[in-house]
């Protein structure tokens, strides 16, 4: 009789183990949450769409100012960059700032173009899955002094055309 209580009680470790360090009966590595999305803009690269030459996108930065001050600006970034630990990161598709402290100008020049960004909101909510990992539900902006709400269904991201 012992051994069935060890047994029984061996198998209902076994299996609250399996309950709590997992989701539906999977192993899940909780702590392999994806990073934070951030505001992403987007070059268009279709001509008949208005977009950019790969060589005018190839000349774009991104310098940072402080918070809707484009008197003087903090750093410049240059593509392509990645870093989790900056406020950003910058491709040749694109820009996406992470840091809702700050302004931002996206520069074109040889396309002669430049975007204003500022008033950045992020707005983050905690997922139903089974590690609560923070999902971006709402990006709130001014693009060049325009308003702009895109939810999370919005995963394209801001197209920066001519």
């Amino acid at each position: 009789m012992p051994r069935i209580r060890t047994s029984i009680r061996l198998l209902a470790t076994v299996l609250l183990v399996f309950a709590l360090s997992g989701c539906c009966g999977v192993f899940v590595q909780c702590d392999a949450c994806p990073p934070n999305e951030g505001l992403t803009f987007v070059f268009e690269t279709e001509p008949a769409k208005g977009g950019f030459q790969p060589g005018e996108i190839r000349s774009a930065y991104v310098v940072r100012y402080t918070l809707n001050n484009y008197l003087l600006p903090l750093d410049t970034l240059r593509q392509p960059t990645y870093s989790p630990y900056t406020y950003s990161s910058f491709e040749e598709s694109g820009v996406v700032l992470f840091s809702t402290e700050f302004s931002y100008r996206i520069v074109v020049p040889s396309a002669s173009r430049q975007y204003d960004i500022t008033d950045i909101e992020l707005s983050y909510e905690e997922s139903s899955g089974c590690c609560g990992c923070n999902q971006l539900r709402r990006r709130k902006f001014k693009r060049d002094n325009v308003l702009t709400i895109a939810d999370a269904g919005d995963t394209e991201g801001v197209i920066l055309r001519r």
